[in-house]
């Protein structure tokens, strides 16, 4: 048996399964991974919390599906302050844990329901199974949360199921993707040929706007590509003239991938700590 790996599966289960690890990611499992694990007849969403050395060789275990992100999602301390967390206001592992990960790193699951080759509409019985036979039929395979929307009024999962024991649809559990997704950003730069062929002032022959040669000046200043937000404060221009410019090949347009800093607009202003107690000046001063 090769490498073990101890799961918090993120769902309301027991709190702690154990899976192998395949071979082709023993290298890139560590503790603190984001993965997807087999349960059941579903796969869903698990963090790696630890590698137990040795498991009952009586019980077979089924291997990690994939791995989602190849940096650790959660470190060492923040999955110990999770199991602290769970035994102190006993509450669910998963839960605790949950609260150390972004909002939308863990995708959800999902069903996606499908008709049959030979489902036929006079044989869906109930007004809630034909009215999923019409919605299936006109769209094709649809997921649980999109039939929510669709038959908001009728109970499509107990038709769905009445009609897969009698293989009319059939049932897939489904995995959702995370929903959250490096920021990208519009960056514009200097091209290295813009001053070819008569240089950037030929260039700009017949544009009448000021914002023209502010933009040019700028962009050459900063020597590199540069987030077009930035290019509009600086030089007061839109995307039309950074569009202009590209046509007249002086710029050109990228997108880079921007870090997320949910401080980044706060201020701190360093205060005045209150006066110690004269029992904590006592041990201040041991310190």
């Amino acid at each position: 048996m090769g490498r073990l790996a101890d799961v918090v599966v993120m769902a309301p289960i027991r709190p702690v399964l154990t899976y192998e690890v395949p071979p082709a990611l023993e290298t890139q499992v560590t503790i603190g991974s984001l993965v997807t694990v087999p349960l059941g007849s579903r796969t869903l969403y698990g963090v790696v919390i630890a590698h137990p050395e040795a498991h009952s060789p009586h019980i077979e275990l089924r291997p990690l599906a994939s791995l989602v992100e190849r940096e650790p999602v959660v470190t060492d301390t923040q999955i110990a302050l999770a199991h602290w967390m769970s035994r102190e206001y006993v509450a669910p592992l998963w839960r605790c844990l949950a609260l150390m990960l972004p909002p939308g790193l863990v995708g959800a699951a999902d069903l996606l329901v499908s008709l049959t080759a030979h489902a036929r509409r006079e044989n869906a019985g109930t007004v809630s199974q034909e009215e999923l036979f019409i919605v299936l039929d006109r769209r094709g395979p649809l997921r649980g949360r999109q039939l929510d929307r669709l038959l908001p009024r009728q109970r499509w999962r107990r038709a769905a199921s009445q009609m897969a024991r009698r293989g009319l649809v059939v049932k897939t559990p489904v995995l959702l993707p995370p929903r959250a997704r490096p920021r990208r950003v519009w960056t514009v730069r200097l091209l290295p040929d813009a001053d070819a062929d008569g240089g950037v002032e030929s260039k700009l022959a017949g544009l009448r706007s000021l914002v023209y040669p502010a933009i040019v000046a700028f962009l050459r200043a900063e020597g590199g590509p540069v987030d077009v937000s930035w290019v509009y404060a600086e030089t007061g221009c839109s995307r039309y003239h950074l569009n202009k410019l590209a046509e007249r090949g002086v710029v050109g347009f990228d997108t880079e991938e921007a870090w997320r800093d949910p401080l980044a607009d706060e201020l701190f202003v360093p205060d005045t700590p209150p006066p110690l107690t004269s029992d904590q000046q006592a041990v201040w001063n041991v310190i």
